[in-house]
Protein backbone atom coordinates (compact mmCIF):
# COMPACT_ATOMS: atom_id res chain seq x y z
CA UNK A 1 0.00 0.00 0.00
CA UNK A 2 1.52 3.49 -1.17
CA UNK A 3 1.62 6.13 1.38
CA UNK A 4 -0.27 9.30 1.98
CA UNK A 5 1.40 12.04 -0.11
CA UNK A 6 1.40 15.16 2.39
CA UNK A 7 0.87 18.45 0.52
CA UNK A 8 2.94 21.94 1.74
CA UNK A 9 0.01 22.89 3.16
CA UNK A 10 -0.74 19.33 5.08
CA UNK A 11 3.65 19.71 6.64
CA UNK A 12 2.90 23.04 7.83
CA UNK A 13 -0.50 22.13 9.62
CA UNK A 14 1.47 19.19 11.13
CA UNK A 15 4.46 21.32 12.17
CA UNK A 16 2.05 23.54 13.81
CA UNK A 17 0.20 21.35 15.38
CA UNK A 18 2.80 19.82 17.41
CA UNK A 19 4.70 23.28 18.60
CA UNK A 20 1.12 23.69 19.90
CA UNK A 21 2.00 21.02 22.18
CA UNK A 22 -1.96 19.57 22.36
CA UNK A 23 -0.54 15.90 21.77
CA UNK A 24 2.12 14.12 21.73
CA UNK A 25 4.49 13.60 18.48
CA UNK A 26 4.07 9.77 18.52
CA UNK A 27 -0.03 10.38 18.78
CA UNK A 28 0.47 13.22 16.17
CA UNK A 29 2.15 10.57 13.67
CA UNK A 30 -0.31 7.85 14.59
CA UNK A 31 -3.05 9.93 13.83
CA UNK A 32 -1.32 11.22 9.78
CA UNK A 33 -0.61 8.44 9.23
CA UNK A 34 3.46 9.89 9.36
CA UNK A 35 6.67 8.07 10.32
CA UNK A 36 8.85 10.40 13.34
CA UNK A 37 11.68 10.42 10.46
CA UNK A 38 9.64 12.38 8.10
CA UNK A 39 8.52 14.59 10.63
CA UNK A 40 12.18 15.06 11.59
CA UNK A 41 12.54 15.73 8.28
CA UNK A 42 9.57 18.38 7.54
CA UNK A 43 10.56 19.95 10.76
CA UNK A 44 14.21 20.45 9.43
CA UNK A 45 13.14 21.60 5.91
CA UNK A 46 10.12 23.93 6.91
CA UNK A 47 11.25 25.23 10.57
CA UNK A 48 8.98 27.93 11.59
CA UNK A 49 8.01 28.87 8.19
CA UNK A 50 4.21 29.76 7.45
CA UNK A 51 2.38 27.92 4.66
CA UNK A 52 3.29 30.79 1.93
CA UNK A 53 7.01 31.10 2.86
CA UNK A 54 7.54 27.02 2.57
CA UNK A 55 5.36 27.41 -0.81
CA UNK A 56 7.89 29.20 -2.11
CA UNK A 57 10.45 27.67 -0.24
CA UNK A 58 9.35 24.43 -3.19
CA UNK A 59 8.91 26.78 -6.19
CA UNK A 60 12.80 27.55 -5.43
CA UNK A 61 13.56 23.95 -5.11
CA UNK A 62 11.51 23.14 -8.36
CA UNK A 63 12.83 26.07 -10.34
CA UNK A 64 16.18 24.61 -10.86
CA UNK A 65 16.73 24.60 -14.73
CA UNK A 66 19.02 23.76 -17.77
CA UNK A 67 19.44 27.46 -18.22
CA UNK A 68 20.35 28.12 -15.19
CA UNK A 69 23.23 24.91 -15.05
CA UNK A 70 24.23 26.22 -17.91
CA UNK A 71 24.72 29.78 -16.43
CA UNK A 72 26.84 28.55 -13.71
CA UNK A 73 28.66 26.20 -16.07
CA UNK A 74 29.77 29.04 -17.69
CA UNK A 75 30.83 30.96 -15.00
CA UNK A 76 33.40 28.25 -13.41
CA UNK A 77 35.08 27.68 -17.19
CA UNK A 78 35.22 31.68 -17.03
CA UNK A 79 36.92 31.08 -14.07
CA UNK A 80 39.06 27.67 -13.86
CA UNK A 81 38.61 26.56 -17.59
CA UNK A 82 37.05 23.39 -18.55
CA UNK A 83 37.63 20.35 -16.56
CA UNK A 84 37.67 16.76 -18.26
CA UNK A 85 34.26 15.45 -16.44
CA UNK A 86 31.55 16.92 -14.84
CA UNK A 87 29.80 14.39 -11.90
CA UNK A 88 26.03 14.95 -11.49
CA UNK A 89 23.15 13.53 -10.43
CA UNK A 90 20.32 12.28 -13.27
CA UNK A 91 18.15 15.74 -12.61
CA UNK A 92 16.22 16.73 -15.75
CA UNK A 93 18.28 19.97 -15.63
CA UNK A 94 21.87 18.00 -15.35
CA UNK A 95 20.47 15.37 -18.75
CA UNK A 96 18.84 18.12 -21.02
CA UNK A 97 19.68 18.26 -24.02
CA UNK A 98 20.67 21.92 -23.85
CA UNK A 99 22.81 21.22 -21.51
CA UNK A 100 24.63 17.80 -23.10
CA UNK A 101 25.33 19.89 -26.56
CA UNK A 102 27.10 22.65 -24.76
CA UNK A 103 29.44 20.12 -22.43
CA UNK A 104 30.17 18.33 -26.05
CA UNK A 105 31.61 22.13 -27.76
CA UNK A 106 33.61 22.02 -24.76
CA UNK A 107 34.74 18.51 -24.95
CA UNK A 108 33.49 17.77 -21.10
CA UNK A 109 32.59 13.82 -20.32
CA UNK A 110 30.09 12.92 -17.94
CA UNK A 111 30.17 11.57 -15.28
CA UNK A 112 25.89 10.58 -14.07
CA UNK A 113 25.88 8.34 -10.61
CA UNK A 114 23.43 5.61 -10.40
CA UNK A 115 19.40 6.66 -9.47
CA UNK A 116 19.38 6.41 -5.85
CA UNK A 117 23.34 6.74 -4.59
CA UNK A 118 24.40 9.93 -3.68
CA UNK A 119 27.48 8.04 -1.93
CA UNK A 120 28.90 7.98 -5.47
CA UNK A 121 29.02 11.84 -5.21
CA UNK A 122 30.44 12.08 -2.02
CA UNK A 123 32.35 15.36 -2.29
CA UNK A 124 28.84 17.14 -2.67
CA UNK A 125 27.61 14.88 -0.61
CA UNK A 126 29.92 15.50 2.23
CA UNK A 127 29.38 19.65 1.80
CA UNK A 128 25.78 18.79 2.49
CA UNK A 129 26.82 17.49 5.88
CA UNK A 130 28.92 20.02 6.71
CA UNK A 131 26.42 23.26 5.16
CA UNK A 132 23.69 21.92 7.74
CA UNK A 133 25.70 21.79 10.86
CA UNK A 134 27.80 24.83 10.06
CA UNK A 135 24.55 26.87 8.61
CA UNK A 136 21.48 25.35 8.97
CA UNK A 137 21.20 23.82 12.34
CA UNK A 138 22.35 26.97 13.69
CA UNK A 139 20.28 29.25 12.63
CA UNK A 140 17.01 29.75 13.07
CA UNK A 141 15.51 31.01 9.25
CA UNK A 142 11.81 32.41 9.57
CA UNK A 143 11.65 33.66 5.46
CA UNK A 144 13.14 33.43 2.71
CA UNK A 145 14.58 36.30 2.41
CA UNK A 146 16.74 35.75 5.43
CA UNK A 147 17.57 32.31 4.24
CA UNK A 148 18.92 33.76 1.20
CA UNK A 149 20.89 36.22 3.21
CA UNK A 150 22.37 33.60 5.77
CA UNK A 151 23.30 30.96 3.11
CA UNK A 152 25.04 33.69 1.06
CA UNK A 153 26.84 35.09 4.51
CA UNK A 154 28.23 31.21 4.89
CA UNK A 155 28.85 30.76 1.05
CA UNK A 156 31.35 34.00 1.12
CA UNK A 157 32.78 32.78 4.61
CA UNK A 158 33.11 29.37 3.41
CA UNK A 159 35.08 30.19 0.15
CA UNK A 160 36.68 33.21 0.99
CA UNK A 161 37.82 32.67 5.13
CA UNK A 162 37.35 29.48 6.76
CA UNK A 163 40.48 27.35 6.83
CA UNK A 164 40.62 24.14 4.94
CA UNK A 165 42.75 21.71 6.84
CA UNK A 166 43.51 19.74 3.25
CA UNK A 167 44.78 22.83 1.83
CA UNK A 168 47.24 23.68 5.00
CA UNK A 169 44.61 25.52 6.72
CA UNK A 170 44.57 28.11 3.83
CA UNK A 171 40.87 29.09 2.76
CA UNK A 172 39.87 28.31 -0.68
CA UNK A 173 40.24 31.67 -2.37
CA UNK A 174 43.59 32.36 -1.11
CA UNK A 175 45.40 28.61 -1.98
CA UNK A 176 43.94 29.04 -5.61
CA UNK A 177 45.54 32.92 -5.62
CA UNK A 178 48.66 31.48 -4.50
CA UNK A 179 48.22 28.39 -7.15
CA UNK A 180 46.70 29.67 -9.96
CA UNK A 181 47.77 33.61 -9.61
CA UNK A 182 46.69 34.41 -13.32
CA UNK A 183 42.92 32.94 -14.65
CA UNK A 184 43.02 30.57 -18.04
CA UNK A 185 41.53 31.76 -20.89
CA UNK A 186 38.00 31.71 -20.88
CA UNK A 187 36.49 28.04 -21.86
CA UNK A 188 40.11 27.01 -22.24
CA UNK A 189 41.99 24.50 -20.32
CA UNK A 190 44.86 26.67 -19.16
CA UNK A 191 48.94 25.50 -20.67
CA UNK A 192 49.52 22.54 -18.19
CA UNK A 193 46.29 21.17 -17.88
CA UNK A 194 47.37 18.54 -15.48
CA UNK A 195 48.68 20.76 -12.90
CA UNK A 196 45.20 22.63 -12.98
CA UNK A 197 43.18 19.77 -12.51
CA UNK A 198 45.10 18.55 -9.79
CA UNK A 199 44.47 21.84 -8.14
CA UNK A 200 40.68 21.80 -8.58
CA UNK A 201 40.81 18.35 -7.11
CA UNK A 202 42.71 19.94 -4.31
CA UNK A 203 39.91 22.26 -3.58
CA UNK A 204 36.86 20.19 -4.30
CA UNK A 205 38.81 17.49 -1.70
CA UNK A 206 37.85 19.83 1.00
CA UNK A 207 34.46 18.74 1.35
CA UNK A 208 34.86 15.48 1.98
CA UNK A 209 38.05 15.69 4.44
CA UNK A 210 37.64 19.40 6.25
Amino acid sequence: MKGKRYTTEDKIRILREADRGEKSLQDICRDENLSVVSFHRWKKQFGHMASNEARRLKELERAMKAADVLHWLRKAVEQHGASEYLRSDNGSEFIAKTVQRWLKEYSIKTIYIEPGSPWQNGFVESFHGRFRDECLNREQLWTLTESRVVVGDYRQKYNQVRPHSRLGYESPAVFAARSCPSPPPVGLRPPSAGDGQRTNENINSTMSQD
